[in-house]
Parts: structure tokens; C-alpha cells; sequence
């Protein structure tokens, strides 16, 4: 399975299959895998998804979303990865899934070398940062996302 949130949402499962979601359920699946392994209250997801323009119960839209969303899923997705909590979900992908993961991993262990003082060094675990995004330098920053200040990077 691989799950890239830095460009446009992409989610594949072991086969190379490409999960296809409707636009909402790719923004809400979105604001889960940018906090992943935390959880993100109900209400934070319904206003980064909608905005101040929510549908009446978000909270049972969000639950359809969820569902939706699992049932999309190819098999090879662990049955934890979307979590669902008292007045909360959480995404827990596996190490190594997510391209955000790897974008952190590669940061750490350039800064770790930056420590060091060693520049030359530090360029390639920066260049695999950098990577890891696929969408254009100057595009728009996470462009399944909404411009709220629940998703602001």
C-alpha cells in the first residue's frame, strides 16, 4: 500500500490498484493522513471540510465519508488504518505508507547531519525530501486540501 498526501491525493493498494474517492472524501481522508496517528476531532474535520457552510449533522456525513472510504479501500489495507473514536478519527498508516513519513524521516536524519556540520553530506537525504512531493514547486500547497485555517499549512 502507498498514500501520498504532498501533491495530489494518491492511494494504492499492494497491486498498484489506484483508490478512487469522491472530491470531500478525498479532502477529509487528506486532514487525516496529515495528522496522522492523531486524533482529529469531529468538529475540526467538519469545518476543514466544509467550512462555515456544514451540512446540518456533520457528524453523520462524516461517519458516510469514513464509510465510504473504507469501502473503497483494497484489501491489503489493515482493518486499523481509519480509526474511529469518541467524537474523533484517526488514521494510522503503516510505517513506511505514507509519503508524508518519509518526507519527515529524511528531514530528521539531514538535520541530524546539518548537526554535525557536514553540508555536503546533508544534500542527499534533503534531495529525498524533497522527493517525496509531487507536485510542482510553486503549486498550490497540498492542492486536495481546502484554504481553512484547520488544514493551513
Amino acid at each position: 500500500m502507498h498514500l501520498e498526501v504532498l501533491g495530489p491525493l494518491k492511494v494504492t493498494g499492494a497491486d498498484g490498484r489506484m483508490v478512487r474517492l469522491r472530491r470531500r472524501e478525498r479532502v477529509l481522508l487528506s486532514i487525516l493522513l496529515i495528522n496522522a496517528r492523531q486524533p482529529c476531532a469531529v468538529s475540526m474535520l467538519a469545518k476543514a471540510v466544509w467550512g462555515d457552510d456544514q451540512p446540518r449533522y456533520p457528524e453523520s456525513v462524516l461517519r458516510t465519508y469514513i464509510s465510504r472510504i473504507r469501502a473503497a479501500l483494497p484489501a491489503d489495507f489493515p482493518s486499523s488504518f481509519l480509526i474511529t473514536l469518541d467524537g474523533a478519527y484517526l488514521a494510522d498508516p503503516p510505517h513506511g505508507a505514507l509519503d508524508l513519513d518519509q518526507f519527515r524521516q529524511r528531514l530528521a536524519e539531514a538535520s541530524g547531519v546539518l548537526a554535525l556540520d557536514d553540508r555536503r553530506e546533508a544534500a542527499r537525504p534533503l534531495r529525498q525530501a524533497l522527493a517525496c512531493w509531487k507536485s510542482p514547486l510553486g503549486s498550490d500547497f497540498l492542492p486536495d486540501l481546502p484554504d481553512t485555517p484547520e488544514v493551513a499549512p
